[in-house]
């Protein structure tokens, strides 16, 4: 990388501030930017692993060619996440521009929680029910480990989270006829979105 993209961090020079936060001083945004990126690696690993495990886990229920398919577009959501770790790391963050570099982390959380809730789309009614429960169960424990990665930003929570459990809210309640004891639980999981 030339010295010129590593002045303006590739995506923008030095700016005051933050326009989602005025009132934070620059320090405060920019470390709160340095969490999530020092945070990242570990949590997509994770996501990964549990992603392979679910995937081998559903092999038996799913059908194989969208469970592969799924499959392959979260790993090329990680592999671009990664990258955009990698590019971070390389930059002077003093002086970046924090707010598109949290907005670039954040939009990067958003597609991966698209990924991890479009999962929900291979259930069927039919399947037997510990795949169902390990479905649920998945999905509900990437959004508690969110909690952490996420912590220093609330939007990069929220655009993971809303389409990571809305889908299999969507479901649980569609279907409340064949899952009456799934109701409750779905209908508190936009509550534990907000």
């Amino acid at each position: 990388m030339n010295d010129a993209n590593k002045q303006s961090g590739w995506f923008g020079g030095h700016r005051q501030g933050s326009a989602a936060n005025p009132g934070k001083p620059r320090e405060i945004e920019l470390e709160l930017v340095r969490l999530l990126y020092q945070q990242a690696p570990q949590a997509l690993g994770g996501s990964f692993i549990v992603a392979l495990i679910l995937a081998g886990f559903l092999w038996q229920a799913a059908v194989h060619d969208w469970l592969l398919a799924w499959i392959s577009v979260l790993l090329l959501v990680t592999i671009l996440r990664g990258l955009l770790i990698v590019a971070f790391r390389r930059v002077d963050v003093a002086i970046i521009n924090v707010e598109r570099w949290g907005a670039l982390y954040t939009a990067g959380a958003l597609f991966s929680g698209i990924c991890w809730g479009s999962v929900a789309t291979l259930w069927r009614p039919g399947w037997p029910v510990a795949h169902q429960v390990l479905l649920v169960i998945a999905l509900a424990g990437l959004g508690a480990g969110a909690i952490s990665s996420s912590a220093p930003r609330l939007s990069t929570f929220a655009a993971f989270l809303f389409p990571l459990l809305l889908p299999i809210a969507g479901i649980l309640l569609v279907q409340k006829e064949a899952y009456a004891d799934w109701v409750p639980a779905a209908a508190l999981i936009p509550v534990y979105c907000s």
